[in-house]
């Protein structure tokens, strides 16, 4: 269970994390991660601007931490070795629970 983790990170460390996480789970294993998804269409919704806003304090405190859009995140998941990438639910239309699958 990774929340809030990945987005502090660059897409290479990303991969690494992840990589690390599919050697510790057994077969057909899951991992699931809470993160913001970044839309893809940028709108003036609360929602969009908390996301972006958020993706701005990233790129401030961690050079190369940042929000991803979905399918961002369904690269770094198949890069890392997962074959299943799916989001599972929103919270607040915010966050998303994300499950890789191995």
């Amino acid at each position: 269970f990774l929340q809030w983790i990945l987005h502090d990170w660059g897409d290479e460390d990303c991969k690494k994390i992840l990589k690390k996480c599919y050697e510790g789970i057994p077969e057909n294993g899951k991992v699931m991660v809470v993160e913001y998804i970044l839309p893809d269409t940028i709108d003036n919704s609360l929602a969009t601007q908390n996301v972006v806003d958020t993706d701005l304090i990233m790129l401030a405190r961690f050079m190369r931490g940042k929000e991803r859009t979905e399918e961002e995140f369904r690269t770094l998941g198949l890069a890392s070795g997962f074959n299943h990438f799916k989001k599972v639910c929103s919270a607040y239309n915010l966050l998303w629970v994300m499950e890789l699958t191995k």
